[in-house]
């Protein structure tokens, strides 16, 4: 009886998780908000479209120096000792860290390309580094389901700190790009520093190298999971670094403000996200019946909030966007087609989760590598068409491309339907 208890408790005890991480980001979000309109409203749209593309470009520099290294964490820590998790953290940080130097000079090349200076890419480097280990202490964490301990770190810390920096800066009379990512690198090493000190014990999200043992990198389970990462990373920044070509600063500055409203939306799903991951990972193994379960609850608590974000811009979003300034109220439209987006996401549910628990993780790569390039195509004939509106249209055609693909994937092979609808064939069990 107890037994049964504490399994029915499980579904509850993952939105709990969830909702504690939503708190957190929502705080964290709303700090991030605020740096982005301080930098569009005091440093100009310029800037503002300038650190936009730096934040992309970091972002996927974090992924590729990863090597898949924090996905991997993420499903294999939940079934390994803490001892053995040690080790592998800081072997990770070591292979992390040998990449980074070898490939400093082609991101520094492709950087200074793209039109900024040298100070300025070497600090975007550096923070692409940085926010790489951050992205292994969050795997640390989350695999130990220390999902709200490391949402208040991350969104809390960084982003004060980052804000604080900023007004500092411009009372002082800094305005430069190279300040704005003088400052968005030094957050992030607060970041690592605070999560390093704070985790529990100090055991897990360590800070130090271990020796590099290429025996045990994984690569057979990492690589997959890599390549995975790095797809889904560029379809969700591979808008701005396309406007950067197509557009001038002044549609990239809206593109970027409407998109940063439609992350606000994507927090919950996001925290969801990792909360039922450790979850999936031992039901696939322990009670098929579960995952199932688990899937279904996410899809349908994400669906929902999503429909009532999509409302709530619908009818506010000219209110939010006029913050940034006048102008960026042209960007409703790519606003609500973003924020569809992620609805479309919440709809098909985890997907993308459960062909990774699946090992279905080469599959997942073909279905996301044909997204990418349908994107890339549509981005750039919809921007004809439509202007920045029409990359976002290539967006929401996409989301839905990959995830078809994926739920028929999983129906065909495992009989596992993970999108909202599965709560119907729940509900009559």
């Amino acid at each position: 009886m107890n037994r049964k208890t504490s399994g029915e408790q499980r579904p509850r005890g993952m939105v709990m998780s969830a909702i504690g991480a939503s708190i957190a980001s929502v705080l964290g979000a709303g700090l991030n908000f605020l740096s982005n309109l301080f930098i569009a409203r005091y440093f100009g749209n310029e800037a503002y479209a300038d650190f936009s593309v730096v934040f992309s470009l970091s972002t996927i520099l974090a992924v590729i120096l990863s090597l898949g290294f924090g996905q991997t964490l993420l499903m294999t820590l939940p079934l390994l000792s803490e001892n053995n998790s040690r080790a592998k953290i800081a072997n990770y940080n070591s292979a992390i860290s040998v990449l980074c130097i070898l490939a400093s000079p082609i991101f520094l090349y492709y950087l200074m390309y793209l039109g900024f200076g040298l100070y300025t890419s070497l600090v975007v480097v550096l923070t692409g580094y940085l926010a790489c280990l951050s992205l292994i202490k969050q795997a640390a964490y989350y695999s130990q389901e220390k999902l709200v301990e490391y949402q208040l770190i991350d969104k809390l810390i960084k982003n004060s700190s980052f804000i604080f920096l900023l007004m500092i800066g411009y009372y002082a009379g800094f305005n430069s790009t190279f300040f704005l990512v003088v400052c968005f690198a030094t957050s992030y090493l607060l970041l690592n520093a605070a999560a390093a000190v704070l985790s529990p014990g100090r055991k897990l999200a360590v800070m130090k190298l271990g020796m590099l043992k290429r025996s045990e990198l994984d690569w057979s389970k990492t690589l997959p999971l890599y390549l995975t990462l790095l797809l889904t990373t560029f379809l969700s920044n591979l808008d701005l670094i396309l406007l950067k070509e197509l557009a001038g600063k002044n549609d990239i500055a809206i593109y970027a403000a409407a998109s940063k409203f439609s992350m606000i939306g994507n927090i919950f799903i996001i925290s969801l996200t990792a909360a039922v991951t450790p979850r999936l990972v031992k039901y696939n193994v322990l009670d098929k019946a579960k995952a199932q379960s688990s899937a279904t609850v996410s899809a349908v608590i994400a669906s929902a909030s999503m429909m009532f974000y999509l409302v709530f811009i619908y009818f506010h979003g000219e209110f939010l966007l006029n913050m940034f300034g006048e102008e960026y109220v042209a960007g409703k439209i790519i606003l609500l087609l973003l924020v569809v987006s992620v609805l479309m996401n919440c709809i098909f549910g985890q997907t993308a989760t459960l062909m990774k628990v699946k090992d279905e993780t080469v599959y997942l790569i073909g279905y996301l590598g044909g997204a990418l390039l349908l994107k890339l195509v549509l981005s750039v004939i919809l921007y004809q068409k439509m202007g920045s509106s029409g990359v976002a249209v290539s967006t929401v055609i996409c989301v839905v491309f990959w995830n078809i693909l994926c739920l028929m994937h999983l129906r065909i092979k495992f009989k596992i339907n993970t999108s909202v609808f599965s709560a119907v064939s729940l509900w009559k069990k």
